[in-house]
């Protein structure tokens, strides 16, 4: 079973109730809207140890283990904020199993995926923004820009044993310097990366509290976070670890 720690958010103008949004609007709410837009960021979550070595592969038998326990999560989070509008997750356990398990059970919720692999590219799911590259979503609304990390901004995802944190953390900081900026401009309203070290840049250089993530725990690392369009503020709602949660340093 997954546990959710929270945090108490700060959020300027006060989250709307029922603000729920169309899936045919695709991306909503537009920069315009004026309000708070409620993301989920899922960062580089991963199946089990035996799963991975499938999944890069493109093996479309994958186990529905991750789906489930994807699923499970997510019906927490719907019953917790009931506001949620879109799901945005780079990741290669978002499998065929996790996504049609989803569409059936929150056809409410729009979810935008792209295996960092290519496998959800390769097998995309009926009447859903799965498998689709984030230059299609942006244009069909041209005002969202969404920033995917890509793999020449963040070489690694793990701490390399032998490279020091700050080391490895001096080579993303010109990919967080920039998109942090651009949340401060309205021009970016999501951030999508394949590690938790880029979240945590971006929020520090953001002026949020700094947590210090960790490695990767089995099932990833998971922030919740809305961003509002009037100052570009984020402000995060709670970190989730499937495994281990570690809350790390507010200082």
């Amino acid at each position: 079973m997954f546990s959710i720690a929270f945090k108490q958010p700060v959020l300027d103008p006060p989250l709307r109730k029922g603000n729920r949004y169309p899936l045919n609007d695709r991306l909503a709410p537009r920069l315009d809207d004026g309000g708070i837009r409620n993301l989920l960021l899922i960062h580089h979550v991963m199946p089990a140890n035996e799963e991975r070595g499938r999944i890069t592969s493109g093996d479309p038998h994958i186990s529905s283990e991750s789906a489930i326990k994807f699923a499970e999560l997510v019906a927490e989070l719907s019953k917790i904020c009931p506001e949620l509008s879109a799901i945005f997750t780079a990741t290669d356990a978002c499998s065929r199993e996790t996504a049609e398990l989803f569409a059936s059970r929150y056809p409410d919720v729009a979810i935008y995926a792209r295996g960092s692999d290519g496998y959800l590219n390769r097998r995309p799911v009926p009447e859903m923004a799965l498998g689709k590259h984030l230059e299609e979503i942006q244009k069909e609304n041209p005002a969202l820009y969404l920033h995917l990390v890509a793999p020449n901004e963040m070489p690694q995802t793990t701490y390399p044993g032998s490279m020091s944190y700050n080391e490895f953390y001096s080579r993303v900081s010109c990919a967080t310097q920039q998109i942090a900026e651009n949340i401060r401009r309205g021009t970016t309203v999501g951030v999508v990366t394949h590690g938790s070290v880029i979240s945590a840049g971006i929020r520090h250089l953001l002026g949020l509290p700094y947590y210090n993530l960790g490695a990767h725990t089995e099932y990833g690392s998971l922030t919740w976070a809305t961003i509002s369009k009037s100052d570009g503020r984020m402000s995060v709602l709670f970190e989730h670890f499937s495994e281990t949660f570690m809350q790390g340093d507010k200082s």
